[in-house]
């Protein structure tokens, strides 16, 4: 944990902040945004230190294809 957050929501926030600094070149972004971002990771680790991994997770194995809805399922068949 680093200031109440996990270390994979605080590298993510900070990767985040730093590319939306570097496309607006304001200091705002980093003074106003990351602490924003980190108030709200700090608010859901409150409720579950672990939901940034859980997510990457989920995104990594439950991923949504294109013909979901043919087969009620995430199939690859052409069709």
């Amino acid at each position: 944990m680093l200031f109440g957050v996990s270390y994979t929501f605080a590298i993510m926030n900070f990767m985040l902040s730093i590319m939306i600094f570097m496309y607006s070149n304001d200091f705002r972004v980093l003074f106003i945004l990351a602490p924003g971002m980190h108030g709200l990771g700090f608010i859901a680790s409150a409720k579950d230190p672990l939901f940034m991994d859980l997510l990457i997770i989920r995104m990594q194995k439950c991923s949504k294809c294109l013909n979901r809805f043919y087969h009620n399922s995430n199939s690859y068949d052409v069709m």
